[in-house]
C-alpha cells in the first residue's frame, strides 16, 4: 500500500477548545482528562498560521471540533480566516451558544454548520446533563440558521438511552426544515462506555423507518454502521482508492488537538499516538513523521483476531482506534463489531432503553 501513499492528508480536524457546556456520558470524562493534562489552548495567531499553512498545502478540508468551538469568543475571526483564505471547513456545534456570537459567525461568512443533538428534550438532557433551558436554545439557534440559510446538519449518536428517540428526532428535523439528518457511531475509549452500546441490529432495524422520513422530507440521511454490518461489495475499478471505506486514522486525515499536539485521530489518546506539534512542526513534518507512515502502511491484511479472516475487512470501516482503546493494539479486532457475536451475545441488555441514573 506504499505506492498509494497520499503526499498530504486530505482533511486536518483542529480542535478548538476543551471547553464544552455539555457533560455527554460517552464524551465529557475524557475531556475533563485531557484539560487537566493539557489546559493550553492554541491562540488565535498560531490558529490564523495554521490555517494558512493548511490552505497553501491545498489540503481541502479544516473540520473545527473541539470541545464546543464556539465556546471561543474568537471563533467569527476563525471562520473570516477560512472565507478570507478560501479554505474550505465545516464546524460542528453543540448549538449552546448565544445567538449574537452566532450571527456574527454568519456575517463573518458561516454558511455550512453540524448541530449535535442526542435525542429528544428529555433524553437530549439526560445524556448531555443539561437542563431544558439548553434544549429550547439548541433548537432557537437552529432555527435561526435555517432563516439564515445556512446548510444545516443535524448529528445523533446512538446509545442505549436515546436509539428509540432517532426516528422521532429526524422527524421533528423534517417539520424544522433541516436538509441533512446523521447517525453516527459512537466510539468507545474504555469498557465502561461499551456499556453505553446498542446493538448494531437494533440500529439497522430504524434505518428503514428513517429513510422513509428523509423521503418525505427530502433530507439526505447519512448513517455509519458498525463494521461487518455493511451489505456493499468491495468497491471495484481503477477510480476507486482501496483506502476508500476503511479507518482514516493517519492515511487521509489527522487531527490537532487544542494543546496543538496532532494525532492520526483525535480518539486516540495516549501520548504515544503525538506525531509532533503545530507549534514546532510544519504540515508536511508531522504527515511524515514515522508514526503516520505506519498508519499508512497499516492494511487490514495485517489485522488480528476475527478481523483477519472476514470477507468485508477490505472495504469495513474497522477502528483503529477503538480497537487499541479496547483491545491494546492497532491490528487488534473492532470489539463493536456486529459480526463479534460472542461480545455481543454477553451483552444482550444493551439495547433496553432504561433510566439514565
Amino acid at each position: 500500500m506504499n505506492d498509494l501513499d497520499l503526499s498530504l492528508p486530505i482533511e486536518v480536524e483542529i480542535m478548538l477548545t476543551w471547553e464544552c457546556p455539555n457533560k455527554c456520558i460517552f464524551c465529557e470524562p475524557n475531556l475533563v482528562r485531557f484539560a487537566k493534562a493539557a489546559p493550553f489552548v492554541l491562540d488565535f495567531p498560531v490558529l490564523r498560521d495554521l490555517i494558512a499553512q493548511i490552505n497553501k498545502s491545498r489540503i481541502p478540508t479544516i473540520f473545527l471540533s473541539g470541545g464546543e468551538p464556539f465556546a471561543r469568543p474568537d471563533i467569527p475571526d476563525i471562520i473570516r480566516i477560512c472565507e478570507e483564505l478560501g479554505q474550505g471547513y465545516l464546524i460542528s456545534t453543540c448549538g449552546v451558544v448565544s445567538s449574537d456570537l452566532l450571527l456574527d459567525c454568519i456575517r463573518a461568512g458561516l454558511n455550512q454548520i453540524q448541530f449535535s443533538i442526542q435525542g429528544l428534550s428529555e433524553s437530549h438532557s439526560a445524556i448531555t446533563k443539561t437542563d431544558r433551558s439548553h434544549w429550547e436554545q439548541i433548537i432557537a439557534n437552529l432555527i435561526l440558521c435555517l432563516e439564515r440559510g445556512l446548510v444545516v446538519s443535524v448529528a445523533v449518536v446512538p446509545n442505549k438511552y436515546n436509539y428509540k428517540d432517532i426516528v422521532p428526532l429526524s422527524e421533528m428535523c423534517g417539520r424544522l426544515g433541516v436538509p441533512h439528518f446523521r447517525v453516527l457511531r459512537l466510539m468507545p475509549y474504555s469498557e465502561g462506555i461499551m456499556e453505553l452500546l446498542v446493538h448494531p441490529r437494533m440500529i439497522q432495524e430504524i434505518r428503514e423507518r428513517l429513510e422513509e422520513v428523509c423521503q418525505k422530507f427530502g433530507m439526505t440521511l447519512d448513517m455509519s454502521q458498525s463494521p461487518g454490518a455493511t451489505n456493499q461489495s468491495a468497491p471495484d475499478g481503477d477510480l476507486i482508492h482501496p483506502w476508500f471505506g476503511i479507518c482514516a486514522a493517519g492515511k487521509k486525515k489527522f487531527a490537532v488537538r487544542p494543546d496543538g499536539n496532532a494525532v492520526p485521530c483525535y480518539s486516540f489518546h495516549d501520548e504515544q499516538f503525538v506525531a509532533g506539534n503545530i507549534l514546532s512542526d510544519s504540515i508536511e513534518d508531522i504527515w511524515n513523521h514515522p508514526l503516520m507512515k505506519a498508519f499508512r502502511t497499516l492494511s487490514p491484511d495485517h489485522y488480528v483476531g476475527y478481523c483477519s479472516g472476514c470477507s468485508l475487512k477490505t472495504h469495513c470501516y474497522s477502528c483503529r482506534a477503538i480497537a487499541y482503546n479496547i483491545c491494546g493494539s492497532i491490528y487488534a479486532s473492532d470489539p463493536t463489531c456486529l459480526r463479534n457475536e460472542p461480545f455481543w451475545s454477553s451483552t444482550g441488555s444493551r439495547h433496553e432503553q432504561g433510566p439514565l441514573l
